[in-house]
């Protein structure tokens, strides 16, 4: 029984094998060339944004256009997620709420220091720093969310990967592991 259990996994598992290694050398990325990629794969550090060049076997070909303006090959069977650039976009609401926090703060602080500097014709009357500092801090909350909505963030559309085998060896032993991931 064990042994034919043990055969019908290593059967499977071959045949996985083969499927793999015939249909690996004609994997195409659904990518045009020349596009921008950003992918995740874990002999990276960090997300590499890159161009992608083309396919070469079961390797991508990637050039950076960052400072390092590398050639980058990855292997297809390493990356973890693929996305493609969809373009800028602006109005990014954590920019608006940044440039609206800070816009905020500085006419508040321009607010109380006015009025607690310039003195009114009528010398009767003072200026109120609360009233003031709420005042200027409208304004700038105002001036900083429009400044923050201009600025412009990259859009990603994620991309399916096709079908990746990998054999792991076991951590205690002989047996291996198949990862299928689809």
């Amino acid at each position: 029984m064990f042994r034919q259990t043990v055969l019908v996994i290593a059967s499977a598992a071959s045949a996985a094998a083969l499927h793999a290694q015939s249909s690996s050398s004609a994997t195409v990325l659904p990518v045009p060339p020349g596009a921008r990629v950003r992918l995740t794969a874990p002999s990276l550090v960090s997300p590499l944004v890159a161009n992608y060049l083309e396919m070469r076997g079961d390797t991508v070909v990637l050039v950076e256009d960052r400072a390092g303006q590398g050639l980058w090959s990855i292997p297809y069977n390493e990356i973890q997620t693929l996305h493609l650039s969809v373009g800028q976009r602006n109005n990014y609401k954590p920019y608006i709420l940044r440039g609206a926090v800070m816009g905020g703060g500085a006419g508040f602080l321009v607010g109380i220091l006015s009025a607690a500097t310039f003195e009114p014709s009528d010398s009767t009357r003072k200026f109120k720093r609360l009233t003031n500092g709420l005042i200027g801090g409208a304004l700038g909350a105002g001036i900083g969310a429009l400044v923050g909505s201009r600025f412009l963030t990259e859009a990603w559309s994620p991309i399916a990967l096709g079908k990746k085998v990998s054999f792991v060896p076991a951590r205690r032993g002989g047996a291996l592991w198949i990862d299928l991931a689809f």
